[in-house]
């Protein structure tokens, strides 16, 4: 369906008809990936797009035959997935975004959203929550994840890299 869309123009290329006509190209269609992986990486992480926006994303990849979207949802700075046992996460963790801007999360419900209209598209996602490290979001939304148990502030540069969980810890 996808190679049909792209042969057909964006508009009707006919101005004698009353009606628009796009003309579909005769042929035969022969298309197989060339990889069963096809894949591309959104990074909500560093930069939090809403619903909406990754569905637009979502869209592009259906287009253009991807098959797979990674999606980024940890990281220094900031926490975009909602853990319910765990709150502080998105409420701190997810305050901001690179570059100071306000930040955001994914509730668990707006998480089903995105994987169901992902998957009538016939995309995988692979969420990726970084732990141990790359967890500032994480270290400044509960201090006893830190080994002084003192929480971080929270970050907005673009740097990563220096934090981790404090793997000694029961917690």
């Amino acid at each position: 369906i996808q190679t049909l869309r792209q042969l057909v123009p964006e508009t009707s290329n006919d101005t004698l008809a009353e009606q628009s006509i796009w003309p579909v190209p005769t042929g035969k269609i022969m298309d197989s990936p060339n990889f069963a992986y096809r894949g591309s990486m959104l990074d909500v992480a560093r930069h939090f797009f809403s619903v909406e926006d990754v569905k637009k994303y979502i869209d592009l990849l259906s287009y253009y035959k991807i098959n797979v979207l990674h999606l980024h949802l940890s990281d220094d700075q900031g926490w975009r997935i909602e853990i319910k046992s765990w709150p502080e996460l998105t409420t701190t963790g997810g305050a901001t975004e690179v570059g100071g801007g306000e930040g955001g999360y994914l509730t668990q419900e707006d998480y089903k959203e995105i994987q169901r209209y992902a998957q009538e598209r016939f995309i995988t996602i692979v969420p990726e929550i970084d732990i141990p490290g790359h967890t500032n979001a994480a270290l400044a939304s509960y201090a006893e994840l830190n080994c002084d148990s003192k929480a971080t502030e929270l970050y907005t540069g673009i740097e990563v890299g220096f934090s981790t969980l404090c793997a000694e810890k029961e917690v």
